[in-house]
């Protein structure tokens, strides 16, 4: 009888590393695990869901003090256009190498994946000079 060999999954073939949505809700569940709070004025309660064609992914709308927020406020990623998988991505990479990773090992890493996601042929990017 021959012994079936365990897969070993890496940790970054979890969905949230892949997926746009998956990110998101993995984001929010750790800086809201009770739901969204305002990060202005703190409210728990009064706190909507912006489904929009035109809104962001993520956006909330706070009935109190009528602002916007997303779960990204306050963060790095706030206002970055790297998608947010692609950040949590590049945190893993971070917190898990022993000796920390360069920024050009980080970009050999990331940047197939940010290729692969898009959708664009790396022969069609040319240099901005």
């Amino acid at each position: 009888m021959a012994k079936s060999a365990k897969s070993a999954k890496s940790i970054l073939s979890a969905e949230h590393f892949h997926d746009e949505v998956a990110a998101l809700a993995f984001i929010e569940a750790r800086i809201w695990p009770n739901g969204p709070v305002c990060p202005r004025c703190g409210e728990v309660n009064r706190i909507g869901r912006l489904n929009g064609k035109t809104t962001k992914l993520g956006m909330c709308k706070c009935y109190s003090c009528r602002k916007p927020f997303t779960a990204t406020n306050g963060t790095v990623m706030e206002s970055s256009h790297i998608p947010l998988h692609i950040w949590l991505q590049a945190m893993h990479l971070l917190c898990s190498s022993k000796k920390g990773i360069s920024t050009q090992q980080l970009h050999r890493t990331l940047v197939p994946h940010v290729i692969d996601s898009a959708r664009i042929d790396p022969f069609e990017l040319t240099p901005w000079w």
